[in-house]
């Protein structure tokens, strides 16, 4: 459907005009905005002005930011009730007196009000996501340590076919309150598979000085010389 227009031909105010803070582009712009300004707005979307004007879709909202920003504009989007759906987006012109104390400068990093609404839902999805994943990993520190029975220690040992003496781990960490230095056990089978790896790496060494694993452990504790 064509928009509507009220033509009034190719006057420009003078304060647009004659203003030094809008750029040529953006003095036509009002112009084409104002003719399509009936009771209700404007609701030309960003592609009509862009084929109308010739030019692309993210130069005509960086163009319509900045009449906004300037104070020339107004923008509204408006939704379906109850939702987040868009129906429509209007602008309406603003009218004299305009603002005299804008910056110098032109704003360009702006973003299509459809765009921007779906990098916004992008992002609060994202942040759900880590979010989410946060109070997985939370709860999962908060779970209590479970003992493990000296059955399933070996069960352990067998699958690994390792020859870590389930008893002796067993009798060792229970005597320390199953702590790793000063810490609470946090996984008894990573504690198996490091004995099993210490063992292997210092199979040699405890050969010559009669040593074990036991002892290995006290000493890297400092526990024993």
């Amino acid at each position: 459907m064509e928009q509507e227009r009220a033509f009034k031909g190719i006057w420009i105010p003078k304060e647009i005009w004659l203003s030094k803070d809008l750029t040529m582009q953006e003095k036509i712009m009002l112009v084409e905005i104002d003719s399509l300004d009936n009771e209700d707005g404007c609701f030309a979307t960003n592609q009509y002005l862009a084929d109308f004007f010739g030019i692309s879709k993210t130069r005509v909202s960086i163009v319509l930011n900045n009449l906004v920003e300037k104070g020339y504009l107004k923008s509204k989007i408006i939704y379906k009730e109850g939702t987040k759906q868009i129906l429509n987006r209007v602008l309406n012109i603003c009218r004299p007196p305009y603002p005299t104390n804008v910056k110098e400068g032109y704003i360009t990093k702006v973003k299509d009000p459809i765009q921007q609404m779906l990098k916004d839902n992008n992002i609060n999805y994202n942040k759900d996501i880590n979010n989410t994943d946060e109070i997985k990993e939370k709860n999962i520190k908060k779970e209590k340590f479970v003992k493990p029975t000296k059955e399933e220690i070996k069960q352990y040992c067998i699958e690994r076919r390792n020859d870590v003496d389930a008893d002796m781990f067993f009798d060792f960490y229970e005597s320390k309150d199953w702590k790793v230095g000063k810490n609470n056990m946090k996984d008894w089978k990573a504690c198996v598979r490091t004995w099993e790896r210490r063992k292997k790496e210092n199979y040699t060494n405890r050969q010559n000085k009669g040593g074990n694993v036991f002892f290995d452990i006290l000493r890297e504790e400092g526990k024993m010389k």
